[in-house]
């Protein structure tokens, strides 16, 4: 420690520190919790730090109070890493000790490589700089050469920098695809990707491809293979819920005939938005039957109709996404899905498509009587003398609610327990003090 502390010549050492560092006087007074008068006269001079708030400034400028009395960098100071000592020249320093034969891909002592400083420091002018004249970053033979392309991918994203496919392909090329779901900074990334900015890189990456090796007997063989499958392309987006990526894929990649399948995965991530935005891109309006049934139609809204989304089943009513809506009813009523089948029953546009004596059936079968209300106005004196004869187990309030409907025992639809039925009946109304 000096003798004689220079109180001017230390707080202009401090200011170029400062500046070296991006560290503005405002944000110093906070950490000190000073105010910014008292800084300014320290670092003019007309006052000194105390002893308590240089060993701040040390630490905060990675110093030791010793060299800033000094108004000098340590020799040792500095840094444990040359590569670290590289990443805080400055752009201007580094351009001038910079060539092509300057080693920054293989790891120092720590297993750091240069751009590991470069973005840990956020140095992003040195970074861009490098980026530009397309360096290699890491060696593929090291074991975390992976973990740094993603490193790099997420810094390239953060800051909208153009050219990121390069890092994406070197990832895929080392991982044989870009399968980066087991990483902590998956979602990160791909919420980076899912900008409408960025469209044209997701394009980029639904053409990328890589050379992926397979054996033929005792071959070795090599093959062009697209990084991300489409089916990588679907879990991904349906894992993180990507509304920009997906409008891509649709455009790209999607088919009608992949309407099962991706409805499938969408629910099995629980993004049913990604079902709307594809049945709003392929199917607007109705389809003649032969394609309906090509498309798995029946399959698809019973799976929305088991997953409860009401508003989604809706719309595909409304757009006739599906094959027998009788059918869905009635799996409606034997699941208990009241919201579904009632509204099916209710929708005016749809009658045509109800078969309601077999949906009479099922309400018959399940001793459905709010069912039968919302039926048996659509239903003739012989189906409904059909639906008496399939009442069964004893079900006098359903036969009953029947015969007050118009219904009667048709010997058409004799069956082994039709008297049974009749002999009950009179006996329930007996009860209840009706005449026979």
């Amino acid at each position: 420690m000096p003798e004689v502390v220079d109180n001017v010549k230390v707080g202009q050492f401090i200011k170029d520190q400062l500046k070296e560092n991006r560290i503005t006087q405002d944000a110093l007074a906070q950490k000190l919790n000073i105010t910014k008068t008292a800084v300014s006269q320290n670092l003019n001079g007309k006052s000194s730090f105390s002893r308590k708030n240089l060993s701040v400034i040390a630490e905060l400028l990675n110093m030791k109070i010793e060299d800033i009395l000094n108004c000098k960098k340590s020799d040792a100071e500095e840094f444990d890493s040359p590569y670290q000592a590289f990443a805080k020249r400055g752009l201007a320093d580094f351009k001038r000790n910079y060539s092509n034969e300057t080693v920054i891909e293989e790891p120092d002592i720590f297993g750091r490589v240069l751009v590991d400083y470069l973005i840990d420091e956020d140095e992003l002018d040195i970074f861009s700089y490098l980026h530009e004249l397309e360096v290699l970053f890491v060696r593929d033979h090291y074991h975390r050469a992976k973990d740094i392309y993603l490193k790099v991918i997420e810094y390239c994203l953060k800051n909208n920098l153009p050219g990121t496919i390069r890092y994406i392909k070197a990832y895929s090329d080392l991982n044989n695809c870009f399968d980066i779901s087991l990483y902590n900074s998956a979602k990160t990334i791909w919420d980076m990707i899912n900008k409408e900015q960025n469209k044209y890189l997701i394009e980029e990456m639904m053409e990328l491809k890589i050379i992926q090796d397979y054996k033929v007997l005792f071959f070795n063989l090599k093959r062009p293979v697209k990084a991300i499958t489409k089916q990588l392309w679907l879990d991904t987006i349906a894992k993180y819920k990507l509304n920009h990526v997906l409008n891509v894929y649709l455009d790209y990649y999607a088919m009608e005939e992949d309407f099962l399948d991706f409805v499938k995965v969408m629910f099995t991530e629980q993004f049913p938005k990604g079902i709307e935005l594809f049945t709003k891109n392929f199917f607007r309006e109705e389809l003649p039957d032969s394609k309906r049934s090509s498309y798995n139609f029946q399959k698809v809204i019973l799976i929305v109709m088991e997953n409860e989304h009401l508003n989604l089943f809706k719309k595909m009513i409304g757009l006739r996404i599906y094959e027998s809506l009788t059918d869905v009813i009635n799996k409606g009523v034997a699941g208990g899905k009241k919201s579904y089948y009632e509204y099916c029953l209710r929708l005016e546009e749809v009658k045509k498509d109800i078969d309601y004596e077999r949906v009479g059936q099922i309400a018959v079968k399940h001793k459905d009587l709010e069912v039968l209300d919302l039926v048996v106005s659509n239903l003739h004196e012989k189906e409904l003398n059909f639906l008496l004869s399939e009442v069964v187990d004893e079900d006098v309030e359903t036969m009953e609610y029947l015969v007050r409907h118009g219904a009667k025992f048709d010997f058409d639809y004799y069956n082994s327990h039709t008297m049974k039925n009749i002999n009950q009946l009179i006996e329930h109304l007996s009860e209840k003090g009706v005449k026979k």
